[in-house]
């Protein structure tokens, strides 16, 4: 739930703190495993999940607002996967 509330805070304010938060996701992320191409099947999930919890306030704008908060942090933790793949473990530290 942190992610998502930094996820859509961020999306709306965007904050040096929480660009390296979500920067230190991708780094986790890749050491757990998660390859490039699992974000758009878990972005997709997601937002089904999403849809599920705002019930009859789901609209097309709330979810074109999710779906745009999800792919600007999905493209920071890909980011972050990426440098610790490319320099090492913790190179996401700045």
């Amino acid at each position: 739930m942190m992610s998502l509330q930094i996820t859509a805070y961020h999306h709306r304010t965007p904050n040096p703190t929480m660009r390296v938060y979500l920067l230190g996701l991708g780094a986790m992320h890749r050491e757990t495993g998660v390859q490039p191409e699992d974000y758009s099947k878990w972005q997709a999930v997601l937002l089904e999940v999403l849809q599920e919890h705002h019930g009859e306030q789901w609209s097309p704008k709330l979810e074109s607002d999710w779906e745009a908060a999800l792919a600007g942090a999905i493209e920071l933790i890909k980011t972050g996967s990426r440098a610790l793949h490319s320099e090492g473990e913790n190179s996401w530290v700045y």
